[in-house]
């Protein structure tokens, strides 16, 4: 079993963080990925999290990959995307 956490940060208004986590190397992860969270403006971040069982029976290199789209009530959406390499042995 694996977990995966990602925050996201609320700030001076309510943000709606939009977008997947894609995390292959675990089991199901295209069921738990979606995100669609709203962080009120001040809070704490916000955790999302994906668990599940490591795909171990494919060892190897994996991306973690995270694409959000942060929306604001003013403004143009900001896209908060990062990328991290995974190995399962």
């Amino acid at each position: 079993m694996t977990t995966v956490h990602v925050y996201v940060h609320g700030i001076a208004e309510p943000t709606t963080y939009v977008g997947k986590i894609d995390a292959p190397f675990v089991q199901d992860f295209q069921k738990l990925g979606e995100v669609n969270t709203v962080v009120p403006a001040g809070s704490k971040p916000v955790g999302v999290t994906i668990a599940g069982a490591v795909v171990t029976t494919k060892p190897g290199s994996y991306t973690l990959g995270v694409r959000l789209e942060a929306r604001q009530a003013k403004g143009a959406p900001v896209t908060v995307a990062e990328e991290v390499p995974v190995t399962v042995k």
